[in-house]
C-alpha cells in the first residue's frame, strides 16, 4: 500500500508550526543578542568596580599612617601646626 498524500488541513498545520519555529527562533536570537550586549557592558562595570574597590583599599592602608591623618586632618577640618602662619586668600 503506497503512503497516502497529505491532506490540505495537514500541510496547513505543518506550514503554521515551521513559521511558529522560524518566529520564535528569530525573537530568541534578538534576545540573545541583548543578553549578550548586556553581558559585555556589565562584565566592563565590574571590572571599574573591581579597579575602584583596589584604589579605595589602598586608600584605607594608607589611612593608617600619622601623615595620612595629618593630611586629611588639614584638608577637612582646616588643622594647622603650631606656629604656622595662614593666609586667606580675600579673593574667593
Amino acid at each position: 500500500m503506497q503512503g497516502r498524500k497529505p491532506s490540505r488541513m495537514t500541510r496547513y498545520i505543518l506550514l503554521a508550526l515551521v513559521l511558529i519555529a522560524v518566529l520564535g527562533i528569530t525573537a530568541l536570537q534578538n534576545q540573545l543578542g541583548k543578553d549578550r550586549a548586556q553581558n559585555q557592558l556589565l562584565t566592563g562595570e565590574v571590572a571599574e568596580l573591581e579597579q575602584q574597590n583596589l584604589e579605595l583599599e589602598a586608600r584605607i592602608a594608607d589611612l593608617g599612617t600619622d601623615e595620612a591623618v595629618a593630611q586629611l586632618a588639614r584638608e577637612r577640618l582646616h588643622w594647622v601646626y603650631d606656629r604656622e602662619i595662614v593666609y586667606i586668600d580675600a579673593g574667593e
